[in-house]
């Protein structure tokens, strides 16, 4: 309404402060998260010996990301996707 003023109460100022806050705070910790998954989908080129593991362990530590996740290794997921699928298409790649 053109005119009309909302008066909030000082504890629901608080709370929508407090609820943004913590939306940014999830937002940062999510984005931190993918940025330490990055190696892990980066691995790819190193098992296919298309990058050295030398320079791949040096430009992800120069990304001061701290500790990567952990995951597994292509050939792992191959063996697992053939596995689930009776096949040896994936290995075969």
């Amino acid at each position: 309404m053109p005119g009309a003023s909302w008066n909030a109460r000082p504890e629901d100022v608080s709370l929508a402060a407090t609820t943004i806050q913590s939306s940014a705070d999830a937002v940062v910790q999510l984005r931190g998260e993918s940025l330490r998954s990055l190696p892990m989908l980066l691995q790819f080129l190193t098992d296919a010996e298309e990058v050295p593991a030398t320079v791949m362990a040096e430009c992800v530590a120069r990304l001061n990301i701290g500790t990567s996740a952990g995951g597994p290794s292509l050939e792992a997921m191959a063996r697992h996707v053939d596995k689930s699928t009776g096949g040896s298409v994936a290995m075969g790649l």
